[in-house]
């Protein structure tokens, strides 16, 4: 045999097996040596191999263990369309030759507590009765009349309809009863025997009543009734009637007189004590008390909007005049341009305040100021007599014009100028969300101005009102002709006395005489 490399042999060495006997190891053995080899045995390779057979062995086990829980378990019937319509008729088969299996659910240690003793699950058919103390039938069923009696505040035999006297809870004709009850009471183990239940007894609590207002020397007190119809959403003054519809509207007068010189934009809060400030005069104004309500708020409240939008209407006619606003067609470009032009002017800076406004000398003197007032306020109108001459209060000829009320006519001349800064007018409304934020900037300017010439803007704010007055003419402000002279009028009735007026419609004496003389043109005639 041939000599054979080291790498050769070890190439073609055979591997040893498991199941080699002793004989053939030895010859192997023999053949190596011959060649320069030798043959190491692995004696762990024996161990290993028979690992892997027990390890294929238990994962066979373990598959057919999970094949026979699979086969066990319920399965779920579901219909399931399939699209192929050539399923293989075998398959069919198997599936419909399967037994169905019922559901059975696996072993647990846990059981129901309602279980009797078969194993069967016991199901309550009734709420199981309370304990029952020691006694006999009669005085167990006479005390639990008395007491439910008691428990309910009269005999149970008693209708709601009947009309019986009020009786005290409780009381019956039976002594023995009253007595037993009066010993058990404090027993709780009676109450429950009888399945009772008592409740705390609480007194009727009453609710306080209404702040009404901070006036004290109320002297009648009225409850605001809602008609019948009458709906909540849309109040208006006219749902209301007799002293409260005059209650309301007074407030509602008084109110707009305080937007127009107080605070024109006032924020919720400083309306809500407005409102209430002037309810409560009014209800001292005219001797009663009535509780100021939501409903009267909102309808007292509501009038800022309108008096805003309605000096708007005032003052229009006013500004149109003194800067000769007018209503041009668009197509008109060039007179659209002029009119452009003259607004800019008049916005810049707001030019319109100073009585020269080109040098931007003398603040709020300008002629349009005091007309816008008269307009505002003093100018007579088919709806009466102007708020400035009925209310002088607020508009007084001795304190002058407050500068909130100046603030909100050069507000309402701007916003009525914007309405033509295109050169054509656009008209647009007096909300508060627009021009709230410029009131008060107006109201700023007139402030700062205002406080380092106080002498000065005093006799100014006089001058403002006095001005707007002489021309409303709120000295004759009556058409009539001129009475009597007061003077004469007093010492005339200085001399009157109650003989005086219990002697009308008596002739006196010197009456008499002067009927009885004959006249001058003879009392015969020819």
């Amino acid at each position: 045999m041939p000599a054979l490399s080291k790498t050769k042999a070890v190439q073609r060495a055979p591997e040893p097996s498991a199941e080699l006997n002793e004989d053939a190891v030895a010859q192997l053995t023999a053949l190596l040596q011959k060649n320069g080899m030798s043959l190491r045995k692995d004696p762990t390779r024996s161990t290993k191999l028979q690992e892997l057979a027990q390890r294929e062995q238990d994962d066979e086990e373990e598959r057919n263990r999970a094949n026979q829980s699979r086969k066990q378990r319920p399965r779920k019937r579901h219909v399931v369309e399939s699209d192929d319509e050539n399923e293989d008729d075998e398959q069919r088969e198997s599936k419909s030759d399967e037994p169905s299996r019922r559901f059975t659910s696996e072993a647990t240690p846990l059981k129901p507590v309602n279980l009797n003793k078969h194993g069967r699950v016991q199901r309550m058919t009734a709420i199981p009765s309370p304990p029952r103390l020691e006694m006999d039938d009669e005085a167990y069923a006479g005390l639990q009349d008395f007491v439910g009696g008691s428990a309910t505040g009269g005999s149970p035999s008693q209708s709601d309809d009947e009309e019986l006297p009020d009786e005290e809870p409780g009381q019956g004709d039976d002594n023995k009863l009253k007595d037993l009850l009066k010993s058990l009471k404090s027993n709780p183990d009676v109450l429950a025997a009888l399945g009772l239940q008592t409740a705390n007894p609480r007194t009727s609590l009453k609710r306080s009543a209404p702040a009404h207002t901070d006036i004290s020397t109320t002297r009648v007190t009225k409850v605001a009734k809602r008609t019948s119809g009458q709906s909540k959403k849309g109040l208006k003054l006219s749902d209301y009637s007799g002293s409260l519809q005059r209650l309301i509207k007074a407030t509602q007068m008084h109110f707009r007189c305080k937007i127009f010189t107080y605070d024109a934009f006032p924020d919720p809060e400083v309306e809500l004590q407005l409102v209430t400030t002037i309810w409560a005069m009014q209800c001292e104004h005219s001797g009663v008390d009535v509780e100021l309500e939501d409903e009267y708020i909102k309808l007292i409240a509501a009038r800022g909007s309108e008096c805003r939008g309605r000096i708007k209407e005032f003052i229009r006619p006013v500004v149109v005049a003194h800067f000769g606003l007018k209503d041009i067609p668009i197509n008109n470009i060039r007179q659209g341009r002029k009119l452009r032009e003259t607004v800019e002017a008049a916005l810049e800076d707001l030019a319109f305040i100073y009585k020269d406004p080109v040098a931007r000398k003398q603040p709020y003197l300008a002629d349009v100021l005091i007309k816008a007032v008269y307009a505002a306020f003093f100018k007579k109108s088919q709806r009466g007599v102007a708020v400035g001459i009925k209310y002088p209060e607020y508009f007084s000829p001795t304190s002058g014009i407050t500068l909130p009320t100046v603030a909100l006519i050069i507000t309402v001349i701007e916003h009525i100028l914007s309405e033509y800064k295109t050169g054509h007018r656009k008209s647009e409304p007096f909300t508060q969300t627009e021009f709230e934020g410029i009131y008060r900037r107006n109201l700023r300017d007139l402030e700062y101005w205002a406080k380092p010439r106080r002498e000065l803007v005093a006799k100014w704010r006089v001058k403002m009102i006095s001005l707007a007055r002489d021309k409303a003419g709120a000295a004759d402000d009556d058409d009539t002709e001129p009475g009597l002279a007061r003077g004469e009028l007093d010492a005339a009735a200085e001399e009157m006395g109650e003989d005086d007026i219990d002697n009308m419609g008596v002739e006196s004496e010197e009456d008499e005489q002067i009927d009885e003389e004959p006249s001058d043109d003879g009392g015969s005639g020819a």
